[in-house]
């Protein structure tokens, strides 16, 4: 997210539209979770892979079938074929409200401290999992309006600026073989996934296995997001590594996996993968990290191209800090943090590149003769894609968090549409892409009360969530997209 307009603003319980803009000077924060500009990003969407399986919880309010309490373990289920859109097994649990009617943020439940993301249960879909900064994972029963006491699981982070827990991710064959990824950061200076297996409802944190890592020469700009593709790989952001204006190269550099998406197969193929560093130069440089074991796909867009690393899906990116699959379509759309005056959403392919620090948004950056003529989301003349929708700093905005992709039935008119927030405004916004046209719905609504949009959620209904701290204390409440009235 954006300059030192996150943690600190946060923290000191500061206007965010006073805060200072990512202009290079001083360190940034990104988003509500402490991302830092020179730092974050924030977005997250309904998981394809577990859609009609993977769910999210209701409260009293959501309007959400809540029909039983699970206990959590993976487990085959059942459920009634339907003609929605909420996924192949799931009866719509709401009255559909036609056209595209106003909307709101309903509230599902509070007393989260710092939350950075909401996932549904691959199991049941009537239960939420809330992530926190400071590597709490709580899980959300049906009707619970509060977050329980007891963690589902604990894990120690380091936080400081945008570090600690950032991302997880239910395996697609989840309801068999329990396994659930963890993104962490295990230093300010590095971060790995996790795997672990999920036993009769409780994780076994014996069973930790670690899949892939990254080592960051700055506390800021981790990305931080994963999810599982329509294809079945594990996808996750990752920034550019830190300091402000591209000072390392990071984003047009295909020797590092900073300032990309990455695309593994998480199947241990018993090699040893090569060890990621930060190279090597003034600020640049950190120590590698190492021991993990993952496949790359024979598929990936620059396997044995030599300049880039293999696994790299796509690359151009500041600080991706959530990006969602839509579950229908499966495009995949990233909210990529800008630096000090422009925010951006892109559409993602396999072998894009997106621009950073060439460009920021559809605007010259470090390069001032570049290409601005490219139409939303294609190529322009440098090989560089545009963006599909961006905004300015101009109007107090400061920071991007991507939410999600809306698919659920009780608002069909906004099927497709890609959700994001801005973490100073609080303005929602949204917007469609067909391949050739965007089409942008801007300031939909703002975050309630004085809160930000740390991050995004989803559910196997196709229900979007935010969330939200206050920019007072760091208290967390998890909103639903909804209609008004």
């Amino acid at each position: 997210m954006n300059s030192i307009h996150k943690v600190l603003c946060v923290l000191a319980a500061l206007s965010c539209a006073a805060c200072p803009s990512d202009d290079g000077s001083g360190d940034e924060t990104d988003g509500a979770t402490g991302q830092q500009t020179g730092g974050s990003s924030s977005s997250s969407g309904v998981d394809p892979t577990n859609v009609g399986s993977s769910g999210a919880a209701s409260s009293s309010s959501s309007g959400a079938v809540a029909d039983s309490s699970s206990s959590g373990e993976p487990s085959t289920s059942s459920t009634t074929d339907t003609d929605t859109d909420t996924g192949p097994d799931l009866e719509c649990p709401y009255t559909p409200v036609e056209g595209t009617p106003a909307i709101t943020f309903e509230q599902v439940a509070d007393g989260f401290r710092e939350p950075t993301l909401v996932v549904g249960d691959p199991v049941d879909p009537d239960v939420l999992y809330v992530l926190q900064k400071s590597g709490e994972v709580k899980r959300l029963q049906p009707g619970e309006t509060t977050a329980p006491a007891e963690n589902w699981l604990d894990l120690p982070v380091a936080t400081a600026s945008e570090a600690g827990l950032l991302g997880m991710a239910f395996h697609p064959d989840y309801a068999d073989n329990g396994l659930v990824y963890v993104l962490h950061s295990d230093s300010v200076s590095s971060w790995r996934i996790t795997e672990f297996l999920v036993e009769g409802g409780a994780v076994n944190t014996g069973s930790a296995r670690d899949v892939f890592g990254t080592a960051q020469p700055a506390a800021n700009h981790n990305g931080g997001m994963i999810q599982f593709g329509p294809d079945g790989m594990l996808y996750a952001s990752v920034g550019d590594g830190g300091p402000q204006n591209d000072a390392c190269g990071n984003g047009q550099n295909g020797n590092t996996h900073h300032g990309s998406i990455i695309r593994i197969d998480v199947t241990a193929d018993g090699n040893a993968d090569s060890a990621t560093s930060c190279g090597s130069g003034g600020g640049c440089s950190c120590p590698g990290v190492d021991g993990f074991d993952y496949t790359i796909p024979a598929d990936n867009p620059f396997v044995g191209d030599g300049s880039i690393r293999d696994e790299i899906y796509a690359y151009g990116f500041r600080n991706p800090w959530r990006f969602s699959f839509d579950p229908v379509d499966g495009q995949l759309f990233v909210a990529d943090v800008g630096q000090g005056a422009w925010e951006e959403v892109t559409v993602v392919e396999a072998g894009t590149n997106h621009g950073w620090g060439d460009m920021e948004g559809n605007h010259c950056f470090n390069d001032g003769g570049c290409d601005t003529s490219a139409a939303p989301g294609q190529t322009n003349a440098d090989g560089l894609v545009a963006p599909v929708a961006e905004y300015s700093h101009n109007g107090g905005g400061c920071s991007i968090t991507g939410l999600g992709n809306y698919r659920s039935c009780e608002m069909p008119g906004f099927a497709g549409t890609y959700f994001y927030a801005d973490l100073c405004t609080g303005e929602v916004s949204g917007v469609t892409y067909d391949g050739t046209t965007a089409s942008v719905t801007e300031v939909l609504g703002n975050v309630p009360g004085n809160n930000a949009a740390y991050g995004g959620g989803y559910n196997a209904y196709g229900d979007v969530f935010i969330a939200a701290a206050s920019f007072v204390d760091g208290s967390g409440t998890i909103f639903r997209i909804a209609p008004a009235g």
